[in-house]
């Protein structure tokens, strides 16, 4: 299991790209990468599906 930003590290995508293949933009990525701001539930699956499951839903501590 890979970390978002090891993730992006390891395949040469900037914020913006990766954004645009979740739905978001460039600084929501960034403050995701910050601990600023949680992914909605449906977004943490699509981050799930863009990273073929390199970074699972799971990985996200949601408090549950």
């Amino acid at each position: 299991m890979e970390t978002l930003k090891t993730y992006l590290d390891n395949n040469g995508l900037t914020y913006q790209a990766f954004g645009k293949l979740i739905g978001v933009g460039e600084s929501t990525v960034c403050r995701y990468l910050r601990g600023q701001r949680m992914p909605s539930r449906e977004t943490m699956f699509r981050i799930q599906r863009a990273t073929q499951g390199d970074v699972p839903a799971s990985c996200w501590d949601i408090g549950e």
